[in-house]
């Protein structure tokens, strides 16, 4: 799967490694920016002669606010395509969300605290959940080798087994009828010429 593909698509299934990576190298993403920014902003402080100290503050409180958002969009694709994976239904994405973004605007520490537990446990079941071994609803499994499509092929024309999908058995009416038995005619061949027997001359040999 295109890197494109696993952090803004919500179709497909992504494995368990697939997912760790792809979730490190968003918060690598994340973290990089994050101290860029920061730095830049205390260096332009120092320049202005202002604080560096509260312009770092300043802008990396925006800064994290304003990736936080931008995170919904990759991270809810991550966790849609690992839910499939698991036979899962997209849907849980919603409050698996709202966990991890709950547990950072609470302000009463027993109730962060909880919602933080609650949000680890998800984590670790997306982490650590193992995916169905063969295709399901979403799609074929992780890894499965893409065959080139024909032109004009559509999915519609070859449906996928709905799960509990048995093969109908066909009512039987009977062995054909067979018409009379014809034999197959015989070949022909024209007869060779029959020549008359003539004796040798006399005085010569036969041989």
């Amino acid at each position: 799967m295109r890197v494109g593909q696993a952090l803004f698509g919500y179709q497909g299934r992504l494995s368990r490694l697939a997912y760790f990576g792809y979730s490190l190298l968003l918060g690598a993403i994340f973290m990089a920016i994050f101290v860029v920014v920061c730095m830049t902003a205390g260096f332009v402080a120092v320049q202005n002669g202002t604080s560096p100290e509260r312009a770092g503050e300043i802008a990396g409180l925006a800064t994290a606010g304003l990736l936080l958002l931008v995170a919904i969009w990759p991270a809810s694709a991550l966790i849609t395509k690992r839910l499939h994976d698991m036979g899962q239904s997209g849907a849980h994405t919603i409050w698996i969300m709202l966990l991890s973004y709950a547990g950072l605007v609470v302000s009463d520490l027993g109730a962060s605290a909880i919602l933080g537990l609650a949000s680890m446990v998800a984590s670790l079941w997306l982490l650590f959940g193992p995916g169905e071994p063969g295709p399901n609803r979403y799609g074929m499994p992780p890894g499965t080798p893409v065959m080139p499509v024909q032109p004009g092929w559509h999915p519609s024309a070859y449906p996928m087994p709905q799960p509990g999908y048995a093969p109908q058995p066909q009512p039987f009416h009977g062995y054909p009828q067979h018409t009379e038995y014809q034999p197959v005619p015989q070949a022909t061949y024209p007869q060779a010429p029959v020549y008359p027997y003539q004796p040798p001359p006399q005085g010569v040999s036969p041989s």
